[in-house]
């Protein structure tokens, strides 16, 4: 699936290659990446720094998950639609 919106939510599923990655300290988040999607269609996806509140285990493992994605990777994103982007709830490597 290349995207989907759940109904009656903000929520999104992306499948795309990165096509741009950027952290900007990356000992406390502060992540995006832009995915191509099919179609010639991008999307932009966030993860909020720790210092903007939530730094639980959840999101320390999904950060986690973020570090180990590098250029060209094909990736399932899972988040909340914003104006900016999405902002991420879960990210998954499917192929280098």
């Amino acid at each position: 699936m290349e995207f989907a919106e759940w109904p009656g939510q903000d929520a999104v599923e992306v499948t795309g290659d990165v096509t741009f990655l950027y952290d900007n300290v990356p000992a406390d988040g502060g992540v995006i990446i832009d995915l191509e999607l099919e179609g010639g269609k991008s999307e932009r996806l966030l993860f909020a720094p720790f210092y903007w509140g939530d730094d639980s285990e959840e999101r320390w493992q999904l950060y986690s998950k973020i570090q180990e994605v590098e250029l060209g990777d094909r990736v399932t994103a899972v988040g909340q639609r914003t104006e900016r982007g999405v902002e991420l709830d879960e990210i998954t490597i499917l192929n280098r």
